[in-house]
C-alpha cells in the first residue's frame, strides 16, 4: 500500500476518533444553547405580564381610613383580576360601600391598566378595636389575573391587620406646609 494513501487512512481514523469523542460535548454544549433560549423566551415572556397585589392601607389624605387597594405595578393591561380573601376582610357597616372592594375583587374586574390602582374603604381606624377582635386577624388572600401572554400563575400570601395597631396614622403634608402656602397667598394679595 501507498504510504501515502496509510497516511490518510491513518488522519481520517483520528478524525472519526475525535469526532466521536467530542461528541457528547457537543451535545451537551447544544442542549445548554436550547435550555439558554428557552430561559430567554420566558424571561421576555414574564417582563411583558402585569404585575397585580392587593393590599390593605391606610388613606394617605386623611390618615384614618383603612383601604383595599389592588394595583398593576407590570408593563401591561391585567384582565380578569380577581381576588379572595380567607377569612374575608373586615368592614364597617356605616359605610355605605364597606363590601364593594372585596365583593368587586371576587367578582372579578375586567380589566386593570398599568399604573392603575384602585381603592375602596373598609373601615375607620376607630373601629379597628371592634372589627379586628384579639389583633389575630391573618387573612389569605389569593389573587388570579390573566395578561398578554395567557392566565399569570396564582399569587398567594398573608395580610396581618394587627400590623395596624400600633402604626401612626398621620395625613400627608405639614404644618409647615400650610405656612408656606399661606405665606405666598399673603405675598400675592399685598401685590394686588
Amino acid at each position: 500500500m501507498d504510504p501515502g494513501a496509510v497516511s490518510s487512512l491513518i488522519v481520517a481514523a483520528l478524525a472519526v476518533v475525535i469526532s466521536l469523542a467530542a461528541m457528547p460535548y457537543t451535545r451537551r454544549a447544544a442542549n445548554a444553547a436550547k435550555a439558554q433560549t428557552e430561559l430567554q423566551i420566558e424571561l421576555a415572556k414574564q417582563a411583558t405580564q402585569p404585575r397585580v397585589w392587593v393590599d390593605v392601607r391606610g388613606n394617605e389624605v386623611d390618615g384614618q381610613m383603612v383601604e383595599l387597594v389592588v394595583g398593576n405595578s407590570g408593563p401591561t393591561v391585567a384582565t380578569n383580576v380577581s381576588a379572595t380573601f380567607d377569612p374575608p376582610l373586615p368592614y364597617s357597616a356605616s359605610l355605605r360601600h364597606g363590601e364593594a372592594g372585596p365583593q368587586s375583587l371576587r367578582d372579578g374586574l375586567r380589566s386593570l391598566p398599568p399604573g392603575r390602582e384602585l381603592r375602596w374603604p373598609l373601615f375607620v381606624g376607630r373601629e379597628f378595636e371592634s372589627l379586628v377582635p384579639g389583633r389575630q386577624s391573618l387573612h389569605h388572600v389569593v389573587i388570579n389575573a390573566d395578561g398578554p401572554a395567557g392566565p399569570l400563575p396564582a399569587f398567594e400570601y398573608d395580610i396581618q391587620l394587627a400590623d395596624f395597631a400600633q402604626s401612626r396614622a398621620q395625613p400627608g403634608g405639614s404644618l409647615h406646609d400650610i405656612a408656606t402656602t399661606l405665606g405666598e397667598i399673603g405675598k400675592t394679595l399685598k401685590k394686588a
